[in-house]
């Protein structure tokens, strides 16, 4: 045990005076998770996880169209995402897009309604913040919709809302122009006679909205929706939940809801995964070296030597997902308040899996470049499969279906349990099982396969 000691401590020793490529896996998952959770994280205002884009809005028409538009945008849940900024003068609304105050400028030209009910050409003028670069492109694409909107909406109804116009004319300033009950009923029967023929398009509608609270459906819960989901789906899985085990409050509240505790997890699963590749890589490097005869050569022998090279990669794994977690912890990602028994046995669990996989693919590979290329592949379909790229549940379901044949799935769901839901050892039993049964049976094999490799002297 000691000689096998002394050449895990050489190797490490040999890893650290050139530690550019763990360096950069270990950046890697920090860095995005902190650049998309900084984008779309709740701190961002908007509560949704996205950020509040603010639109200047300039009414030159000031007419029924661009009173319904002012309306329509002023409802709470399109003021969660929107803030709309209706400026009286152009030269004040130009001066703060200058200033960079908001994301875009949209400008409704005069006559706009009397215009696009007569059938004339109609130009909205959109000025975009030339400093950002996803939110114009949102107002850009939501003024797109705009247009089509109003062109389908005045080709159906646009004679309906020609005679409510002129009917109404005049009756602010004189209640006595008010139209009787049969000039209502007629311009209510022209509009009906307008929309008979689309009704199956509409009643009921093609897509659906509603709404849940936190108090039905946690964070949690939503995480793990797929897109065929209803809201009674959602609520009997919370229920479900709820049932087995309480989550923590974090999880359950919009306003702590951490995003960084699903983000680091995720990403962190593919750089453990790569470096159980660099780890192994050294065994087929040190062969073509011509180093690695030599220290089978010595009373070390062929299974001390596999054994070292073996626990190096398991020791650079566990190394990884510590400096993570505490990185993590240090940057406010990740609660200190998990279940260290639980991170403990779910780290471990990983760290063998990934050991095991290289471990595996090295006992087959006939060189290094041809191990490294096949993990490579291995590694980033196996992420984006199991929701190291995005969540497995926003997949289609024959997808979905595959997730759970992969490693980053059973790694991510126990690292978000503690991580996320705040759950402790005993709630990661299962993932940690498994991990445990992939990096035992895959150790084994590319143990047997190696030994009998340099046993026979061949790379058969």
């Amino acid at each position: 045990m000691l000689s096998i000691t002394l050449m895990v401590a050489k190797d490490l020793r040999r890893r650290l005076r050139a530690p550019v490529g763990l360096i950069v896996m270990l950046i890697f998952p920090l860095v995005f998770a902190g650049m998309v959770g900084m984008a779309f994280g709740p701190s961002s205002g908007s509560g949704s996880g996205l950020p509040v884009v603010t639109i200047l809005m300039v009414d030159h028409d000031e007419d029924l169209l661009s009173g319904v538009l002012q309306n329509a945008t002023g409802n709470e849940e399109f003021s969660r995402q929107f803030d709309m900024v209706w400026i009286e003068e152009e030269d004040e609304a130009r001066r703060m897009m200058e200033n960079g105050e908001a994301s875009a400028l949209l400008i409704l030209p005069e006559n706009f309604t009397s215009d696009l009910l007569d059938g004339k050409p109609v130009t909205l003028v959109l000025i975009k913040n030339p400093a950002q670069s996803i939110l114009p492109q949102v107002v850009e694409e939501m003024a797109g919709l705009l247009g089509v909107f109003l062109d389908t909406s005045v080709r159906i109804l646009g004679e309906p809302l020609l005679a409510i116009g002129e009917t109404f004319e005049g009756v602010e300033d004189d209640s006595s122009l008010f139209p009787d009950n049969q000039v209502l009923v007629a311009l209510t029967l022209q509009a009906a006679a307008r929309i008979r023929p689309i009704s199956r398009y509409v009643f009921p509608p093609a897509m659906v909205f509603d709404t849940v609270s936190e108090d039905d459906v946690t964070l949690a819960t939503l995480l793990e929706a797929s897109p065929a989901d209803t809201v009674d789906d959602l609520r009997s899985r919370q229920a479900a939940l709820a049932g087995d085990e309480e989550l923590s409050d974090a999880a359950g509240d919009d306003d702590e809801f951490n995003i960084f505790a699903v983000l680091l997890p995720m990403v962190s699963l593919m750089s453990i995964l790569f470096m159980g590749d660099n780890g192994m890589r050294d065994l087929l490097a040190e062969e073509k070296a011509g180093t690695l005869t030599r220290q089978f050569a010595s009373p070390a022998g062929v299974g001390r030597v596999l054994a070292g090279k073996i626990i190096l990669t398991l020791v650079i794994c566990c190394a990884a997902m510590l400096i993570l977690a505490v990185v993590g912890m240090a940057l406010g990602w990740i609660s200190t308040s998990i279940s260290l028994v639980g991170s403990v046995l779910q780290v471990g669990a990983i760290a063998l899996a990934a050991t095991g996989m290289s471990s595996f693919i090295y006992g087959f590979a006939r060189t290094d470049r041809a191990a490294a290329t096949f993990q490579s592949a291995l590694v980033m379909g196996m992420s984006m499969l199991g929701g190291s790229m995005v969540p497995y549940r926003q997949m289609p379901a024959f997808l979905q279906a595959m997730a759970p044949y992969t490693i980053n799935y059973w790694g991510i769901r126990g690292l978000t349990d503690l991580t996320f839901r705040g759950l402790g050892a005993a709630d990661v039993l299962e993932e940690a099982g498994v991990l445990l049964l992939i990096g035992a049976l895959g150790i084994t094999v590319g143990w047997w396969r190696l030994s009998r490799r340099y046993a026979l002297g061949t790379k058969a």
